[in-house]
This record gives structure tokens, C-alpha cells and sequence, in this order.
């Protein structure tokens, strides 16, 4: 498929969109119990066929996609109609993954209805499916035609969600640059214009790395200790918003620039205090080091060695790739708890 276009647009805008397309083809629209109650409203159209999945990870299964694939065959869907995801990143991962597989690939627009899916779950041409207990195991890699976003959808979430996005979006700004940087920490409102900046920042590097070969590494930024307190929290029955484990990550990853690779004690400085100010406190304690190094360790962006790849910085806007060892790892999440707790 071609370059995804990625449009920030006002919610009539999507509305008209939707109906357009309905009016010229079969367009499924594929939705959780949130969405459809709080944000298919806002742009409901009676020619869609609509498709419900689960709410959060439970749709990333392999008998919804089965339901999903049944659905559109029984509905007489060819490759050249659409598929419309409605939601956050669960939705996206499964309904990409579907219309990936599909017919070999059918038409795919993505609705993003959080702030993560926004910027980063619905930017990047990335499916996937949990299988076999195993997070994100089975997936493709599909582009969607065109990614429509309208902030209209962030007045449904709760503050927590927010918070999750702001995450994210603050890992952005610490790779693109200052004046970003200094936007993401400054927020107050979420305009469309910073939307529109993250967007494109992300679509830049994934068009230099459309398979996820090399230089989409820097995104991992903060995601070797995010993912490793994700993974300690599922494991004991717990959720964690993945936005507020990737600030904990951020944290962790800038102690260990600023300590061995030159980074200004001010960037992380700053950092840590816009996280106290904000973001709640991830709790765990040194006892779950061995646990979270090896899930660590495990973690498919690893290379797979006896110390972490971490994605790191020499500067805001200078990402780089580094080996870390277990004993600097630890420091770093000494750091976090220390000014954390």
C-alpha cells in the first residue's frame, strides 16, 4: 500500500467523510462497547456495517479475528471495500491485522479515539495479535490508506488515558527537539497543531524504516522499562496505562544519559519534576529487579544479549542506541524510585 496520509480534522469533517465513503462502497466499522456508546455518535451513519470486538487486550485474540474474517465474508466484502477502525490501540492492532489478511488486504482507515492511538497505535502500519499468552506474538506489517483524527474524542476519556498519551507524547518531543520538547512539557491544551507535529514526526520515521529494520529504533525511547513494568504488572493480575510506564522509562532512560552518555542534568532534571508534578508513581521495589531484567531481556525490541539495547539520549533531539548493562539499569531504577516515592 502507498504512504499513509494522516489528517487532523474537525469531528463534522470525519462525519461527511464516513458517509462519502459509505455511499460509494461496503464500509465495515469496527468498534469496542466504549466507543460505540460514546464515540460512534459523533459520526453515526446507518450504511456502515458495524462490527463489535472486545474491550481492550481481549480483542487481540485469534477468535475475534476468526469472528471479524467470517463477518466480512458473510457480508460479501471484497478487497476493495473498507474497513474503518473506531478506536484505541487494541482496536487498530486487530482491525489492521484483519485487513492485512483479508483477501490478502482490503482498504483500511484508521479512527483514533485516544490521545496514544493518535500519535503513536494508529501511525506506523503495525498489526498485531496476542497468542498464546504472548503480547503482540502474531502480526503484519499494513499501512492504512488514511489515518483521520479529530480531537473532538479526547473529551470521552478519563484522565488516566490522557495521561498515557501524554507520555508518549513527551517522548516525542524529547527526540524531535527543543521547541517540541518544550510544547509537550508546557501542555495545558492539546492543540491540533502539536498533534499535527508529533504525526508527522512519526510518519517521517517510518517512511525511512517501513519494516521496522533500523532507524525506527529511536521511537523505543523509554520502552525497554516500560514494557518490563508492564509485563511485572500483568503478571500479577495489575494494569498499567502503557503512556505512564513509558514516563517511568523515559526517567530511567535519561538518568543513564545523563550519567554515562553526556546529557545535561537540567534535561532530566526537568523531566522527573513535570513527572512528579503529573504522572502517578509506578510502584515496585528492588526485590522485582530480576524479574523486570529478565521480561527485560525477553522483550522482542532487545537484541537478544546479555545487557539491554536501550535507546538513549546525548542531547534533546540526538537519540542513539546503546548497550546498557544490569548494574547502570539498576541505578537508573534506584533513581526513579528514589525521587518517585
Amino acid at each position: 500500500m502507498g504512504k499513509t496520509e494522516a489528517l487532523v480534522l474537525d469531528i463534522g469533517c470525519i462525519a461527511e467523510r464516513v458517509h462519502d465513503l459509505a455511499s460509494r462502497h461496503k464500509v465495515a466499522l469496527l468498534a469496542d462497547d466504549n466507543t460505540i456508546e460514546q464515540c460512534y455518535p459523533l459520526i453515526d451513519d446507518e450504511q456502515v456495517d458495524v462490527l463489535l470486538v472486545p474491550i481492550g487486550e481481549e480483542a487481540k485474540s485469534l477468535e475475534v479475528v476468526q469472528f471479524l474474517w467470517n463477518s466480512l465474508a458473510d457480508l460479501g466484502y471484497t478487497r476493495y471495500d473498507y474497513l474503518i477502525t473506531l478506536g484505541g490501540g487494541a482496536v487498530s492492532d486487530v482491525g489492521g491485522f484483519v485487513a492485512s489478511t483479508y483477501m490478502r488486504g482490503i482498504q483500511l482507515i484508521h479512527i483514533p479515539t485516544t490521545l496514544l492511538g493518535m500519535i503513536d497505535a494508529s501511525i506506523g502500519g503495525k498489526t498485531a495479535i496476542d497468542y498464546g499468552g504472548v503480547k503482540n506474538l502474531v502480526g503484519s506489517f499494513y499501512e492504512p490508506n488514511e489515518v483521520w483524527v479529530s480531537l473532538a474524542f479526547l473529551e470521552t476519556l478519563p484522565k488516566q488515558e490522557l495521561l498515557s498519551g501524554q507520555g508518549e507524547l513527551i517522548k516525542y518531543g524529547l527526540l524531535d527537539g527543543d521547541e517540541l520538547y518544550q510544547e509537550t512539557l508546557d501542555l495545558e491544551v492539546i492543540a491540533p497543531d502539536l498533534i499535527a507535529k508529533v504525526i508527522q514526526y512519526k510518519l517521517d520515521v517510518v517512511a525511512a524504516d517501513l519494516r521496522d529494520e533500523g532507524g525506527r529504533v529511536v521511537l523505543n525511547l523509554g520502552h525497554s522499562t516500560a514494557h518490563s513494568l508492564e509485563a511485572l504488572k500483568i503478571s500479577r493480575g495489575e494494569v498499567l496505562p502503557h503512556g505512564i510506564a513509558v514516563m517511568a522509562g523515559l526517567i530511567v532512560a535519561l538518568y543513564i544519559s545523563y550519567k554515562w552518555y553526556g546529557l545535561k542534568e537540567q534535561v532530566l532534571s526537568q523531566l522527573v519534576r513535570v513527572a512528579k508534578d503529573r504522572f502517578p508513581r509506578v510502584a515496585f521495589s528492588c526485590d522485582d529487579y530480576e524479574e523486570m531484567w529478565q521480561f527485560a531481556l525477553k522483550d522482542k525490541k532487545n537484541s537478544g544479549g546479555a545487557e539491554l539495547t536501550m535507546v538513549l539520549l546525548s542531547e534533546v533531539g540526538c537519540p542513539m542506541t546503546e548497550q546498557v548493562t544490569r548494574k547502570q539499569w539498576e541505578e537508573a531504577l534506584d533513581f526513579y524510585r528514589d525521587f518517585m516515592f
